[in-house]
């Protein structure tokens, strides 16, 4: 019987076995998903934030949209809540750090003062609704944890034909809640009580129904939207169920990722309504801070996203091309289709500015409200990936050279031994 074909036969077939596991191996080892977890931003990486969302402001001041300029207040809001506590000693900041935000917020006052003009002159959305920009918010001092409610049955859908109106009604109820034209400040007719407290509402609608509602509060709107909540268990009771419903839209749509891009937007609107203005804790996730930075540009703004940052668990054994120099917070992960470019999105980089200011104002804060540590994370960085790689590949190399030496040694032994059993027997037979 011929031996060395099964032995040539096994030799190969356990030569690509051992290959396969070694690739399954560096596989799960360097792209698993499970593997990632979002660092958390420093104060030092969100002032540069700030910085580059400023300069973009700074860059184009002539040519924003009303809701631009109304997202570029917010933030200068939340930046002065920071400054004004470090001053009254409720702040973890260094004078260095003050000195950089101190400067952040003068830019942002000047950048302001030329849009605003700009605005009066050419936005009608600016004249009806200017009143939102001259009276300050309440900036949260602290977060306070979600009390969850019972979930609604989504009727009103955000995009259905019965809902393309919404935007315009909901800047009218904004209109009358603000006091503008000839209505009083406050003003709140049973139409607009209704739409404001629907809670079968999904998407940009129930996000504009707490628009209206924390507005309602910026104008010392609050005792009257409690006795009109009344029989719905007070104005708290409805804030709580909206964000309830806008919560659990939130979590659905981060389970499927956010490749869709509205779906962006629509999260950083999510995020700033129940989170950085609502105050309830849950909608400022560290993780989800650290996620949409990645989407943030060279150019400060916030454009349309393809690559991985779009859930919880990134993609990222998917086949992006390696230009990540369009994204100021780009990581050795950071994949982007460059055939992509897109355009800065004003809303979605207005709302994201905000967040940031928000997240800065919490960390910032000697109670801590919020965490913000240096960086740390389990994936393994792309230089240690290729040291891995290669040790990988040498290990399989020394199993391949240990299997043929193994080979060549089975090979010279069963020679050796069928010579001398030759031997013997014709010894045998020239004695007989």
């Amino acid at each position: 019987m011929d031996i060395k074909k099964p032995r040539f036969t096994i030799g190969i077939k356990l030569l690509l076995l051992i290959l396969m596991v070694t690739h399954i191996a560096d596989m799960k080892v360097t792209t698993s998903t499970e593997s990632y977890h979002y660092p958390n931003p420093t104060n030092e990486q969100l002032m540069q934030s700030l910085e580059g969302f400023v300069q973009y402001f700074e860059n184009n001041y002539k040519s924003f949209i009303f809701g631009a300029y109304y997202g570029l207040v917010r933030c200068g809001e939340y930046v002065k809540a920071t400054l004004d506590d470090y001053y009254r000693g409720l702040s973890i900041l260094n004078v260095q750090q003050l000195n950089r935000i101190k400067q952040i917020h003068k830019r942002i006052i000047d950048v302001s003062k030329k849009i605003q003009p700009i605005l009066a002159k050419n936005s009608q959305s600016y004249r009806q609704l200017h009143k939102l920009t001259q009276t300050p918010i309440t900036v949260p001092e602290g977060l306070v944890s979600l009390n969850f409610t019972e979930l609604h049955h989504v009727v009103l859908h955000d995009g259905s034909p019965e809902s393309k109106n919404w935007e315009n009604i909901s800047d009218s109820y904004l209109h009358m809640i603000s006091g503008s034209g000839n209505y009083q400040v406050c003003t709140i007719t049973n139409t607009s009580w209704a739409d404001i407290t629907n809670y079968h509402t999904d998407g940009y609608i129930i996000t504009h129904q707490m628009l209206n509602i924390l507005t309602g509060q910026q104008f010392n709107c609050t005792e009257k939207m409690d006795k009109l909540a009344k029989d719905l268990g007070g104005i708290k009771k409805v804030t709580e169920v909206l964000c309830t419903q806008i919560y659990n839209e939130m979590q659905q749509e981060l389970k499927k990722s956010l490749t869709f891009v509205p779906l962006q937007d629509l999260f950083l609107e999510q995020m700033y309504t129940c989170g950085a203005w609502g105050g309830y804790r849950e909608f400022l996730n560290m993780e989800y801070l650290s996620m949409f930075l990645n989407w943030q540009t060279t150019a400060g703004c916030i454009a349309a996203y393809y690559g991985p940052f779009v859930s919880l668990h990134p993609n990222m054994t998917k086949d992006y091309t390696e230009d990540d120099s369009r994204y100021l917070f780009a990581s050795d992960q950071l994949l982007i289709d460059k055939t992509i470019t897109g355009d800065c999105d004003q809303h979605t980089t207005a709302i994201g500015m905000s967040l940031v200011a928000a997240f800065l104002h919490l960390g910032s804060l000697k109670n801590q409200p919020l965490y913000l540590h240096t960086p740390k994370t389990s994936a393994i960085p792309a230089h240690n990936r290729t040291y891995l790689t290669f040790i990988i590949l040498g290990v399989t190399i020394g199993i391949i050279v240990i299997i043929v030496m193994l080979m060549v040694f089975l090979k010279v032994y069963s020679r050796y031994s069928l010579r001398n059993k030759e031997y013997a027997y014709q010894k045998v037979k020239n004695k007989e």
